[in-house]
């Protein structure tokens, strides 16, 4: 009997852009298992910066604007994401601005 080939779908990576001092960050006194060993240095303070998530993973910080008729989303990666990450995180900075009112 020949085993049966599984499809396996990839999914989308799922992308959040939390606040500052937020409990994913800040809970923890080793950020190793939230963030690549590589970027340590870079996200030293991940717990005073908003911080942009893909797949449970801290890939960089960002900034919000709030202008006179829209809100403005600065993204600063760690590192280069692939275009599925990036589409992610534009998504989520997007539901921001919706939310915010921008």
């Amino acid at each position: 009997m020949t085993p049966k080939k599984s499809l396996v779908t990839a999914k989308a990576p799922i992308a959040h852009l939390l606040p500052a001092f937020d409990e994913f960050a800040v809970a923890y006194k080793d950020r190793t298992a939230a963030v690549n060993p590589k970027y340590l240095k870079q996200a030293g303070s991940v717990i005073a910066d908003p911080c942009i998530v893909v797949n449970n993973q801290v890939v960089g910080t960002w900034k919000r604007a709030i202008k006179k008729d829209r809100v403005e989303v600065t993204l600063n990666p760690f590192g280069e994401l692939n275009k599925t990450q990036i589409k992610s995180v534009e998504n989520a900075a997007e539901k921001y601005k919706k939310f915010i009112g921008g």
